[in-house]
């Protein structure tokens, strides 16, 4: 299972939690992540990202993102 850990306040994300497939050593997955701010002028912060087994509430892995300044998306 991957968990986002984020202020809810700057930025929203598709989905909070998501099941994943079994995990082999070895092998390199590529997930997406859609994260959207939500203030631009708000400045920058970090966004953590969990994974772990369904059977265990202990991270196997655990990275802090430190998200980058946001651009104004022009209408």
């Amino acid at each position: 299972m991957q968990v986002l850990m984020y202020n809810k306040q700057m930025y929203s994300a598709q989905h909070d939690q998501r099941q994943l497939p079994a995990l082999l050593p070895a092998l390199q997955y590529q997930f997406d992540i859609r994260i959207r701010c939500l203030d631009p002028e708000a400045g920058v912060d970090v966004v953590k990202i969990l994974m772990h087994s369904s059977k265990s509430a202990v991270p196997l892995l655990s990275a802090l993102v430190k998200m980058p300044l946001s651009e104004f998306e022009e209408e």
